[in-house]
């Protein structure tokens, strides 16, 4: 799936930067690959920043010298993974109707709010 040229890319190398440097940013799961036949859904992983999406990349590009987004499925385990790991903190839901994922963070108050939606991008692939 090519990467759509408004968004711009990011490594795990940059979002440790981030990370590092305190700037906030959420992040949010695109489907982009449904599962089926017990195979795993894959998802791209899209940071935002001030706004701004990030797809997230490979640090090495292809022999063809192509960078494609780092597709991450949600079995074993990979994407939680992921997440603990370089996320925003958020609280991961599943929907095993449409397979999407969103993102809730707690607040003050103790109440979870949904910071992101990720949409359904198996459509646009076909």
């Amino acid at each position: 799936m090519p990467i759509e040229r408004y968004k711009s890319l990011v490594t795990i190398a940059g979002v440790c930067s981030w990370k590092k440097a305190g700037q906030v940013f959420q992040v949010r799961y695109d489907l982009v690959k449904p599962g089926v036949n017990s195979g795993a859904p894959a998802y791209n992983c899209i940071y935002i920043v001030d706004g701004q999406e990030h797809v997230l990349v490979p640090s090495n590009a292809r022999p063809s010298g192509f960078v494609e987004e780092r597709q991450i499925n949600l079995w074993p385990g990979i994407l939680k993974k992921h997440h603990l790991e370089y996320g925003d903190g958020s609280m991961l839901v599943f929907n095993p109707e449409d397979q999407t994922i969103s993102t809730w963070m707690v607040g003050s108050d103790g109440k979870a709010e949904l910071s992101t939606t990720g949409e359904n991008r198996t459509a646009a692939e076909s």
